[in-house]
C-alpha cells in the first residue's frame, strides 16, 4: 500500500475515533460567553462571537453602563462594564455582535467583562423575544442565582416591604413571586428616583419585562432601570396622612402616595371642613393645598377628602382613613 495513503488512513481513524488530531469544532456563541465566565478575574483573551445585545444599561449612582449578552434563552449570559456609547458602533438592542474580552472581572459576586477589544456589529434587527424566560414561578432564582444572572427575564410579584437603600442612588424591597412567595434573598432593586416617580410601595404588584436577572452575593434582584423596564398595578389605596394649615386661608392635607392631579377638582369640593369653607385645591405630589376662608386661630379642624380623590394608578382614597385633623393658623 503507497506509504501516504498509511499515513492518510491512520490520521483519518485518529480523527473518527477522536484522537489528538481530531478537528475541533468550533465553540458555540454559548460556549465562548461560559468560556469567558469561567475565566480568572484580571486580564485575559475571550473571543466572543455572534451573540446578541439583549439589553442597555444607563449609568446609576456608582453602577457603571454597560450591556448584557447571551445566545440562547437558557443561557449563560454576560454583563459587559463598557459604556455602550464608547463603542462604534454604539451597541443596540437586537445586534448581531462579535468582540474580544481583554478583562474580565466579579462584582457583588456577577462576573463581568471589564475591558474588551476588537469590536464589530455582524447584523441588526433580530428579535429578542426568544431569549425571554418567565421566573415568575421559578423557585431556585435565589438558590441557583449564578445560573440565572444577567440572562433576560419577565418576572411578576408583589412588593412586600418597604424601600431600603441599596448602593448608591438605589432601594431594594422584599418580595413576593409564585415560585419565591417569601424568601428573603430575593429582592426587587430600582433606582430610587424610579421608586419615587413610580410611587412604589408596599404592596404594589409589578411587572418586569426583558431585564437581566442582577445580583449581589447571594441576592436575587429583579431589577428595573427605567420606566419602559416595569409595569406597577393594584398599589394598596391612598391614605391621608395628615393636614397642617399653611396660613390663616390655606390648608395642606398630606397623603401617604402620590394623589393624580386629574382627579381633583380646583374648586376643592371633594374636600369638607366644618366651619370652613374650601373655594381651591391645588395638588403637588403628595399635597393637596386647600384654599378656606379665615380659620379661627388655635381652633380645632377637621378635614374629610372624597373617595373620588385617587393616587396616580386609579385606586380611591381609602374611605377607612379619609380624614385627618389640623390647628387653625
Amino acid at each position: 500500500m503507497n506509504p501516504n495513503r498509511v499515513v492518510a488512513l491512520a490520521i483519518l481513524a485518529a480523527a473518527a475515533c477522536g484522537g489528538d488530531n481530531a478537528v475541533q469544532p468550533d465553540p458555540t456563541p454559548s460556549e465562548r460567553i461560559e468560556a469567558a465566565r469561567n475565566a480568572p478575574d484580571g486580564a485575559t483573551y475571550q473571543v466572543i462571537a455572534h451573540v446578541l445585545v439583549t439589553f442597555l444599561k444607563p449609568l446609576v449612582g456608582s453602577d457603571p453602563a454597560g450591556f448584557s449578552i447571551q445566545a440562547q434563552a437558557a443561557g449563560p449570559a454576560l454583563f459587559v462594564a463598557v459604556d455602550p456609547a464608547s463603542l462604534t458602533p454604539p451597541p443596540v438592542v437586537g445586534d448581531d455582535v462579535t468582540f474580544t474580552i481583554t478583562v474580565m472581572g466579579t462584582t457583588g459576586g456577577m462576573r463581568q467583562a471589564m475591558g474588551i477589544a476588537g469590536w464589530s456589529r455582524e447584523s441588526q434587527g433580530t428579535s429578542i423575544g426568544g431569549m425571554v424566560q418567565n421566573v415568575s414561578n421559578r423557585s431556585d432564582l435565589v438558590s441557583n442565582v449564578t445560573g440565572y444572572e444577567t440572562e433576560l427575564i419577565h418576572a411578576a410579584g408583589t412588593i412586600t416591604s418597604a424601600f431600603s437603600t441599596s448602593g448608591p442612588g438605589f432601594g431594594a424591597s422584599s418580595v413576593s413571586t409564585v415560585g419565591l412567595p417569601a424568601d428573603p434573598s430575593l429582592k426587587l432593586r430600582v433606582p430610587t428616583s424610579l421608586a419615587g416617580s413610580l410611587d412604589l410601595a408596599n404592596g404594589c404588584d409589578f411587572v418586569l419585562d426583558n431585564v437581566p436577572l442582577w445580583r449581589t452575593g447571594a441576592t436575587a434582584q429583579l431589577s428595573a432601570w427605567s420606566a419602559f423596564d416595569v409595569q406597577v398595578s393594584g398599589c394598596p389605596a391612598p391614605n391621608v396622612a395628615g393636614a397642617e394649615a399653611g396660613s390663616s386661608t390655606s390648608v395642606d392635607v398630606r397623603f401617604d402616595r402620590l394623589v393624580a392631579p386629574t382627579s381633583v377638582d380646583a374648586n376643592g369640593s371633594q374636600f369638607t371642613i366644618p366651619g370652613l369653607t374650601v373655594s381651591a385645591a391645588v395638588v403637588n405630589g403628595k399635597i393637596v393645598t386647600l384654599t378656606t376662608t379665615a380659620q379661627s386661630t388655635s381652633t380645632s379642624y377637621t378635614v374629610t377628602v372624597s373617595t373620588t380623590v385617587t393616587d396616580t394608578y386609579g385606586t380611591s382614597i381609602n374611605a377607612a382613613s379619609n380624614s385627618a385633623t389640623f390647628t387653625g393658623f
